[in-house]
């Protein structure tokens, strides 16, 4: 087993894909439901490494890197609360040797592990009470993401039945045109670091593209108005304009990396690994379906046939003028665009729910622990 510091103790194939331990078990630790494990592996946003407890699966061996108890004289419920918290923080920096971290891990004796000292409520009714009531959020934390997940598998549905399924009759009733027969598609220049300011008209950049949309009020990319305006003018993105990243990402991101220009996010520049796209004749081809279509998992098996082995997105216009896309009569592209943007604001809107529940749980936190 691994801890994930967002699905605690877990089995190592389904976290990796594979088993990483060693065939035998000789030298693991056997952990029961219930026990706890810490992992001083420190990582972004875990400064000090993870405690989660066994509650998935009946038993299970872990490393002997972890450090694993069983908790004795106070609510296991509070004990796991108390663990996702970071007041425990402090006390590992206290012990934690100084300057000695092997191979991303925390330097920590098990003997001063077991002796720090945390602040606890004595009366164990309280615990209880505490542990109940963050049990009730957290219920209503996993009851949105299993909704959430039930809408991205009917997302999923539709994208496969409206584009691919029956796709024999729909390539005989509907148009089949390559991609530079009905749109102008561009990538962004190779603006080099040196041409960086820290004003001016910000640059696109693969990281602006956050969950379909641009986020650019942090970005600290800017290229000169002088080129801007001068030689790269030709690059500067319209308002309506389809952006995607192109390069150096994984597939399975992909999808969150496509995103309209707003008329706030003017003025932007292309940079490198971003294309923009713009309809040859918007009474045939509607954007917004063209979003879709990108979404689909035909879409990504074209790119993956012209790539030819590559793990990655990284296409250009090169790759592009050997594509093909299906075209239906244009109101049912408005249709289908209108549609799945439905389902899609759903999802949004559920993620919203979710990130409010959890920013509510841990002002809790900071509030119920000392």
């Amino acid at each position: 087993m691994t801890i994930s510091a967002q699905y605690g103790l877990i089995d190592q194939k389904e976290y990796f894909n594979k088993i990483v331990a060693s065939k035998s078990l000789a030298n693991y630790y056997l952990l029961k439901k219930g026990d706890f494990a810490y992992n001083k592996s420190y990582s972004t946003g875990y400064p000090y490494g993870t405690i989660k407890r066994l509650n998935k699966y009946d038993k299970g061996a872990v490393s002997t890197l972890y450090i694993c108890f069983k908790p004795r004289n106070i609510d296991s419920n509070f004990l796991e609360q108390y663990f996702e918290t970071d007041k425990w923080y402090k006390k590992i920096y206290k012990i934690a040797v100084e300057g000695a971290r092997n191979h991303g891990l925390l330097n920590i004796a098990i003997s001063d592990f077991f002796n720090t000292k945390h602040y606890i409520p004595k009366s164990k009714d309280e615990q209880i009470k505490i542990s109940k009531f963050l049990e009730i959020v957290d219920e209503k934390i996993d009851l949105l993401e299993k909704k959430k997940e039930i809408k991205l598998k009917i997302k999923e549905y539709y994208i496969q039945q409206i584009f691919l399924e029956d796709w024999d009759n729909k390539i005989k009733f509907y148009d089949y045109k390559p991609l530079n027969e009905i749109t102008f598609y561009q990538e962004g220049p190779g603006v080099r670091n040196y041409q960086y300011t820290n004003k001016g008209v910000k640059l696109l950049n693969v990281g602006n593209f956050v969950k379909n949309k641009l986020i650019l009020e942090n970005t600290d990319r800017y290229i000169s108005k002088e080129e801007a305006y001068g030689k790269y003018k030709h690059f500067l993105v319209d308002e309506g304009d389809l952006l995607i990243a192109c390069s150096g990402i994984k597939a399975e991101y992909f999808n969150e990396k496509i995103a309209f220009a707003e008329k706030k996010d003017l003025p932007l520049c292309m940079n490198t690994s971003t294309m923009r796209f713009k309809s040859l004749d918007d009474n045939y081809l509607n954007l917004n379906y063209l979003k879709w279509y990108f979404q689909t998992p035909l879409f990504k098996k074209e790119i993956f046939r012209i790539l030819t082995g590559s793990a990655q997105f990284n296409f250009g216009p090169t790759h592009l003028k050997y594509l093909k896309i299906l075209i239906p009569p244009l109101d049912y592209q408005i249709k289908i665009g209108n549609f799945m943007d439905l389902i899609k604001e759903n999802i949004d809107y559920i993620d919203i729910k979710i990130k409010l529940m959890k920013q509510f749980k841990k002002g809790l936190l900071q509030k119920m622990f000392v």
